[in-house]
Protein backbone atom coordinates (compact mmCIF):
# COMPACT_ATOMS: atom_id res chain seq x y z
CA UNK A 1 0.00 0.00 0.00
CA UNK A 2 2.75 2.37 0.41
CA UNK A 3 2.99 2.70 -2.83
CA UNK A 4 -0.37 3.73 -3.74
CA UNK A 5 -0.47 6.27 -0.99
CA UNK A 6 2.41 7.94 -2.81
CA UNK A 7 0.11 8.50 -5.94
CA UNK A 8 -2.71 9.55 -3.75
CA UNK A 9 -0.90 12.30 -2.40
CA UNK A 10 0.99 13.30 -5.63
CA UNK A 11 -2.34 12.83 -7.61
CA UNK A 12 -0.82 10.84 -9.88
CA UNK A 13 -3.68 8.07 -10.35
CA UNK A 14 -7.38 7.57 -9.16
CA UNK A 15 -8.29 4.25 -7.63
CA UNK A 16 -11.96 3.22 -8.93
CA UNK A 17 -14.39 -0.01 -7.57
CA UNK A 18 -17.01 -0.98 -10.28
CA UNK A 19 -19.92 -3.30 -9.31
CA UNK A 20 -23.11 -3.94 -11.36
CA UNK A 21 -26.40 -4.28 -9.68
CA UNK A 22 -29.93 -4.58 -10.01
CA UNK A 23 -33.27 -2.65 -9.15
CA UNK A 24 -36.90 -3.98 -9.10
CA UNK A 25 -40.49 -2.27 -8.65
CA UNK A 26 -41.05 -4.66 -6.20
CA UNK A 27 -39.90 -2.70 -2.53
CA UNK A 28 -37.73 -3.22 -0.12
CA UNK A 29 -39.51 -3.20 3.03
CA UNK A 30 -38.12 -1.47 5.80
CA UNK A 31 -39.75 -0.45 9.12
CA UNK A 32 -40.87 3.06 9.26
CA UNK A 33 -42.72 5.13 11.40
CA UNK A 34 -46.83 4.80 11.71
CA UNK A 35 -49.51 5.46 14.85
CA UNK A 36 -50.01 3.22 17.91
CA UNK A 37 -51.86 0.13 17.08
CA UNK A 38 -52.38 0.79 13.06
CA UNK A 39 -50.11 -1.16 10.87
CA UNK A 40 -48.38 0.34 7.88
CA UNK A 41 -49.53 -1.43 4.25
CA UNK A 42 -47.57 -0.96 1.42
CA UNK A 43 -48.97 -1.77 -2.00
CA UNK A 44 -47.55 -2.00 -5.10
CA UNK A 45 -48.33 -3.31 -8.49
CA UNK A 46 -47.11 -7.29 -9.31
CA UNK A 47 -45.20 -6.54 -12.37
CA UNK A 48 -41.42 -7.02 -12.16
CA UNK A 49 -39.54 -4.14 -13.88
CA UNK A 50 -36.30 -4.56 -14.62
CA UNK A 51 -33.48 -2.07 -14.11
CA UNK A 52 -29.47 -2.80 -14.72
CA UNK A 53 -27.24 -0.59 -13.45
CA UNK A 54 -23.47 0.29 -13.30
CA UNK A 55 -21.19 2.37 -10.74
CA UNK A 56 -18.10 3.08 -9.73
CA UNK A 57 -16.65 5.01 -6.62
CA UNK A 58 -13.67 6.59 -6.69
CA UNK A 59 -10.86 7.46 -4.09
CA UNK A 60 -11.57 11.14 -4.54
CA UNK A 61 -15.39 10.52 -3.24
CA UNK A 62 -16.76 10.74 -6.62
CA UNK A 63 -19.27 8.63 -7.65
CA UNK A 64 -20.20 7.84 -11.33
CA UNK A 65 -23.26 5.36 -12.56
CA UNK A 66 -25.83 5.00 -15.33
CA UNK A 67 -28.85 3.01 -15.10
CA UNK A 68 -29.81 0.42 -18.34
CA UNK A 69 -33.95 -0.52 -17.77
CA UNK A 70 -35.49 -3.41 -18.98
CA UNK A 71 -30.93 -4.44 -20.19
CA UNK A 72 -28.86 -6.62 -18.89
CA UNK A 73 -25.07 -5.45 -18.37
CA UNK A 74 -22.81 -7.06 -21.48
CA UNK A 75 -20.19 -5.95 -23.01
CA UNK A 76 -21.50 -2.73 -24.98
CA UNK A 77 -22.60 -1.66 -21.99
CA UNK A 78 -19.62 -2.07 -20.22
CA UNK A 79 -17.88 -0.43 -22.95
CA UNK A 80 -20.02 2.46 -23.07
CA UNK A 81 -18.97 2.96 -19.53
CA UNK A 82 -15.43 2.90 -19.59
CA UNK A 83 -15.49 5.68 -22.00
CA UNK A 84 -18.13 7.69 -20.21
CA UNK A 85 -15.59 7.37 -16.86
CA UNK A 86 -12.84 8.65 -19.00
CA UNK A 87 -14.11 11.18 -20.22
CA UNK A 88 -14.87 12.24 -16.74
CA UNK A 89 -12.23 11.94 -14.57
CA UNK A 90 -8.33 12.62 -15.69
CA UNK A 91 -4.75 11.00 -15.48
CA UNK A 92 -4.16 7.10 -15.13
CA UNK A 93 -7.23 5.60 -13.45
CA UNK A 94 -6.97 2.05 -11.58
CA UNK A 95 -10.02 0.11 -11.84
CA UNK A 96 -11.07 -2.75 -9.53
CA UNK A 97 -13.86 -5.05 -10.85
CA UNK A 98 -15.08 -8.73 -10.79
CA UNK A 99 -14.35 -11.37 -13.29
CA UNK A 100 -18.03 -10.99 -14.31
CA UNK A 101 -18.18 -12.53 -18.47
CA UNK A 102 -18.58 -9.23 -19.61
CA UNK A 103 -15.39 -7.78 -17.59
CA UNK A 104 -13.35 -10.47 -19.71
CA UNK A 105 -15.08 -9.80 -23.20
CA UNK A 106 -12.85 -9.60 -26.41
CA UNK A 107 -14.58 -6.19 -26.98
CA UNK A 108 -13.87 -4.97 -23.35
CA UNK A 109 -10.15 -6.09 -23.73
CA UNK A 110 -9.64 -4.52 -27.32
CA UNK A 111 -10.89 -1.20 -25.31
CA UNK A 112 -8.97 -1.68 -23.01
CA UNK A 113 -5.87 -1.65 -25.04
CA UNK A 114 -6.61 1.33 -27.03
CA UNK A 115 -6.76 3.59 -23.43
CA UNK A 116 -3.31 2.52 -21.63
CA UNK A 117 -4.11 5.23 -19.06
CA UNK A 118 -6.81 2.64 -17.80
CA UNK A 119 -5.62 -0.26 -15.82
CA UNK A 120 -7.77 -3.10 -14.83
CA UNK A 121 -7.34 -5.16 -11.37
CA UNK A 122 -9.35 -8.34 -10.91
CA UNK A 123 -11.06 -8.56 -7.17
CA UNK A 124 -10.78 -12.48 -5.91
CA UNK A 125 -13.58 -14.53 -7.09
CA UNK A 126 -16.47 -14.35 -4.52
CA UNK A 127 -15.63 -11.68 -2.20
CA UNK A 128 -18.21 -9.05 -2.67
CA UNK A 129 -17.12 -7.57 0.96
CA UNK A 130 -14.03 -6.49 -0.60
CA UNK A 131 -15.78 -4.12 -2.84
CA UNK A 132 -16.70 -0.92 -1.44
CA UNK A 133 -18.95 0.04 -4.21
CA UNK A 134 -21.46 -2.59 -3.08
CA UNK A 135 -22.08 -0.50 -0.13
CA UNK A 136 -23.57 1.97 -2.89
CA UNK A 137 -26.84 -0.33 -3.78
CA UNK A 138 -26.82 -1.09 0.05
CA UNK A 139 -27.12 2.06 1.31
CA UNK A 140 -29.63 3.34 -2.08
CA UNK A 141 -32.13 0.22 -1.55
CA UNK A 142 -32.12 -0.05 2.25
CA UNK A 143 -31.70 3.77 2.68
CA UNK A 144 -32.95 5.99 0.07
CA UNK A 145 -35.69 4.02 -1.95
CA UNK A 146 -36.80 1.68 1.40
CA UNK A 147 -40.59 1.08 1.35
CA UNK A 148 -40.41 2.56 -2.17
CA UNK A 149 -43.79 1.82 -4.43
CA UNK A 150 -44.29 3.02 -8.15
CA UNK A 151 -46.32 2.33 -10.76
CA UNK A 152 -44.25 1.99 -14.06
CA UNK A 153 -40.73 1.43 -15.24
CA UNK A 154 -40.28 5.44 -15.65
CA UNK A 155 -41.21 6.21 -12.19
CA UNK A 156 -38.44 3.71 -10.65
CA UNK A 157 -36.10 5.02 -13.11
CA UNK A 158 -36.61 8.64 -12.05
CA UNK A 159 -36.53 6.96 -8.31
CA UNK A 160 -33.12 5.59 -8.76
CA UNK A 161 -31.44 8.62 -10.50
CA UNK A 162 -32.79 11.17 -7.54
CA UNK A 163 -31.03 8.72 -5.28
CA UNK A 164 -27.57 8.18 -6.83
CA UNK A 165 -27.60 11.98 -7.51
CA UNK A 166 -28.02 12.68 -3.87
CA UNK A 167 -25.42 10.51 -3.13
CA UNK A 168 -23.29 11.49 -6.04
CA UNK A 169 -23.63 15.33 -3.90
CA UNK A 170 -22.03 13.28 -0.54
CA UNK A 171 -18.79 12.80 -0.72
CA UNK A 172 -17.66 12.19 2.64
CA UNK A 173 -20.51 9.13 2.36
CA UNK A 174 -19.31 7.53 -0.61
CA UNK A 175 -15.30 7.93 1.04
CA UNK A 176 -17.12 6.17 3.86
CA UNK A 177 -18.13 3.11 1.67
CA UNK A 178 -14.34 2.49 0.93
CA UNK A 179 -13.20 2.23 4.70
CA UNK A 180 -16.88 -0.23 5.69
CA UNK A 181 -15.00 -2.90 3.08
CA UNK A 182 -12.76 -5.53 4.10
CA UNK A 183 -9.97 -4.09 2.06
CA UNK A 184 -6.59 -3.63 4.28
CA UNK A 185 -6.47 -0.01 4.37
CA UNK A 186 -2.90 1.59 5.57
CA UNK A 187 -3.57 4.41 7.56
CA UNK A 188 -1.31 6.67 5.29
CA UNK A 189 -3.88 5.88 2.33
CA UNK A 190 -7.07 6.62 4.35
CA UNK A 191 -5.34 10.03 5.23
CA UNK A 192 -4.56 10.75 1.57
CA UNK A 193 -8.19 10.12 0.61
CA UNK A 194 -10.12 11.75 3.33
CA UNK A 195 -7.92 14.90 2.68
CA UNK A 196 -8.75 14.39 -1.28
CA UNK A 197 -12.51 15.10 -0.74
Amino acid sequence: MEKRSKKLATGGVTYGFWDEGGFSSTPFVHRTWAPVGVTPILTHPFNWTLISAISVIMTTGELYFRLHPGKTIKSGEVVMFLHHLLRQVKGNIVLYWDGLPPHRSKKVKNFLEKHPRLQIKRLPPYSPDLNPDEAVWSYVKTRELANLSVKNTPELVHAIRGAMRKLQHRPHLVTSFLFESELPWDPEVRQCIAQSI
